[in-house]
């Protein structure tokens, strides 16, 4: 059997009472079930003795599991919406990079520029769609949306430049129509695509 751990990390396979469950043992049951009577002085029946590891979604589970602490807050940071946006700052190359995983969103985007004023990024800017999965939200209007509030942020940042990486012909082309927005609102800052990240560090000028 794989070994399993329990939100507190304690291995699974090495709980009686788990061990009790996956032998299906009534007399191993009956022993743990009077064991724990004695240390919590409450009754325990053999029927009480069942569990498939306090992190399982779907099968049983040791009747203290569902009051225990540190389960609960297992549960709610295993809930939690990971974001496909990651940010990672080189101070020593002056640049921010957002590196897009999986599916994301035109409004995941547009919550990192929103944040732009508050958490100003570093003077460039490096947005890798290379392994970002875009769905219906991805549309012109969105990016027309973007474009006017990254004029508000772009201002603070006088001489700086956006790179945008992306490998499919649909991101490659929404994002075309983003700089040809920017453009239109003659905003004074760089933007440019590219279909290989090289391409655009060497426009960054970054080694």
């Amino acid at each position: 059997m794989e070994q399993i751990r329990g939100y507190c990390h304690r291995i699974c396979n090495e709980c009686p009472i788990f061990q009790a469950t996956q032998q299906n043992d009534d007399r191993k049951r009956a022993k743990m079930a009077a064991t724990l009577s004695e240390v919590y002085d409450q009754p325990f029946r053999a029927g009480d003795i069942n569990c498939d590891g306090c992190s399982t979604k779907n099968g049983r589970l040791y009747i203290l599991a569902h009051s225990c602490s540190i389960r609960a807050k297992g549960i709610k940071e295993a809930d939690k919406v990971i974001s496909p946006i990651s940010p990672h700052t080189d101070l020593s190359k002056d640049l921010t990079s957002f590196i897009i995983t999986g599916t994301v969103t035109v409004s995941e985007i547009f919550d990192v520029v929103m944040s732009f004023k508050d958490d100003p990024p570093a003077k460039n800017i490096l947005w890798d769609f290379s392994e970002a999965e875009v769905g219906d939200s991805f549309t012109s209007d969105a990016f027309q949306k973007i474009a006017s509030r990254a004029k508000s942020n772009l201002g603070l940042r006088p001489g700086s430049k956006t790179a945008f990486v992306a490998t499919s012909d649909i991101v490659f082309g929404l994002i075309r129509m983003y700089t040809t927005y920017l453009e239109l609102q003659e905003i004074a800052h760089e933007v440019e695509v590219f279909r290989k990240i090289e391409e655009a560090y060497r426009w960054l000028d970054i080694e």
